[in-house]
């Protein structure tokens, strides 16, 4: 005979539910060590407080000028220059580095926050991608941890097979 085993109903959650916690993760180095990596919850606040920690680069001007909708005459921005283009994939992977710092519990250091986020930056590859994915997994409701349910009233019956 088989067993069936029916799904436990979800609770309803309170607001205490979703106190700030922190995660242990693993990750394997290229010769086969096992770290562990202590994460923590951040709030969105965090997150945006750490892309506000890296100041954005700005285009050069071309030897061109336009005309703006009222007539005022504007020198124009290259935004292909390439050194602009590289100074934009450095400031993508501050913003990723100053995140990773919001998350991480280790003490990184460096006397000054563009230190640290410097620091962050200049771990081998597999570090610094292995951190980000982790701090992905903690700032992301992907589909697979978010059921959707259809809609019911409140203490109405679930339709069957739900």
């Amino acid at each position: 005979m088989k067993k069936t085993t029916t799904p436990t109903a979800p609770r309803l959650a309170l607001f205490s539910d979703f106190v700030r916690r922190v995660y242990q993760f693993e990750i394997e180095s290229p010769d086969g060590e096992i770290l562990a990596i202590e994460m923590r919850d951040v709030t969105a606040d965090e997150l945006y407080d750490a892309t506000r920690d890296v100041k954005s680069p700005q285009p050069p001007f071309k030897d061109t000028f336009a005309k703006t909708a009222d007539g005022t005459v504007i020198r124009e921005l290259n935004y292909d220059d390439p050194a602009y283009l590289r100074a934009l994939e450095i400031h993508r992977q501050k913003i990723m580095a100053a995140q990773i710092m919001k998350a991480w519990t280790a003490t990184v250091p460096g006397e000054t926050r563009e230190e640290q986020i410097q620091q962050v930056m200049d771990l081998p590859a597999w570090v610094f991608i292995g951190l980000w994915k982790m701090v992905e997994w903690l700032i992301t409701a992907s589909e697979e941890r978010i059921k959707n349910r259809p809609f019911r009233a409140v203490g109405s019956p679930a339709p069957e097979g739900v």
